[in-house]
């Protein structure tokens, strides 16, 4: 972990508050860190913000109605995905003025009978240029509940076994390359949650044959251990970043966490 920096404007008392980020993305065609967050806003975080925080410099609402976003990705032409968890429904922008024209999450995770069962909301999304949208429920919807799936618009599916420390959940994806998923995962250990990255070869993860990624546990360097990551942008293979759904409301910190990858 090389720093860990708070959010400005998601203290108690500032004014146009910002809270409860939940999705994370780098885009690169225009060098920049968006964010969703769960009350349905779209922001753009200023990384090089001097001093100790992190500025907002740029926010929108995705809609009139409240969007329960949870995740983001952009497409190679550029377009804006957004899971709405509580929809259930995948949104998708032609770019940031426009309205959203919603469709149907890959796989079964648009089904109601999917979305009533418990930890079944998509929080992870990724953007592949032959696979399309790829999209994970927090646990899985079917087959063994210690295996994770992956659901693309295409058609194709995988799978890799949860960490079996204890509960584990996919909170986020970042597409590394078009072989490389990276996913935020993140797992209760009594008393506590740890936040785990994993890297998924889309090669050798057929749902058929679920593989075991290489892992790596993301703590220290500023991290509390109240830190809640639920969203994940990698500006290339080894810079990455995390933001925390804290609300100061609650005692927990909204911060941007920048780690750096090294691979043995």
């Amino acid at each position: 972990v090389e720093s860990v920096t708070v959010v400005a404007g998601s203290e108690k008392g500032a004014k146009q508050r910002v809270r409860e980020f939940s999705g994370l993305e780098w885009d690169a065609a225009r060098q920049r860190l968006l964010a969703v967050s769960d009350r349905g806003w779209l922001l753009t975080l200023q990384t090089a913000a001097p001093g100790s925080s992190v500025a907002v410099s740029a926010r929108r609402e995705l809609a009139e109605q409240r969007v329960d976003a949870e995740s983001l990705c952009v497409d190679a032409q550029h377009q804006l995905h957004v899971a709405d968890e509580k929809a259930g429904k995948l949104l998708r922008f032609a770019d940031e003025a426009s309205a959203s024209v919603a469709g149907d999450l890959p796989g079964p995770l648009s089904t109601l009978e999917t979305r009533q069962r418990p930890n079944s909301g998509v929080e992870a999304l990724a953007c592949h240029e032959r696979y399309g949208v790829i999209a994970a429920p927090q646990r899985a919807v079917e087959g063994d509940p210690g295996v994770h799936r992956l659901y693309a618009s295409s058609g194709r599916t995988w799978a890799f076994r949860a960490d079996p420390a204890g509960f584990s959940t996919v909170k986020a994806f970042h597409l590394l390359d078009s072989q490389r998923l990276l996913v935020l995962e993140k797992v209760f250990v009594d008393p506590q949650h740890r936040t785990v990255l994993r890297e998924v070869d889309l090669a050798g993860c057929p749902t058929n044959a679920p593989c075991s990624p290489p892992m790596v546990v993301v703590a220290g360097g500023g991290i509390d251990d109240k830190d809640n990551f639920e969203g994940l942008a990698c500006k290339d293979a080894a810079t990455c970043w995390l933001v925390s759904d804290g609300d100061a409301n609650d005692g927990t910190r909204t911060v941007l966490a920048q780690v750096k990858l090294t691979r043995q």
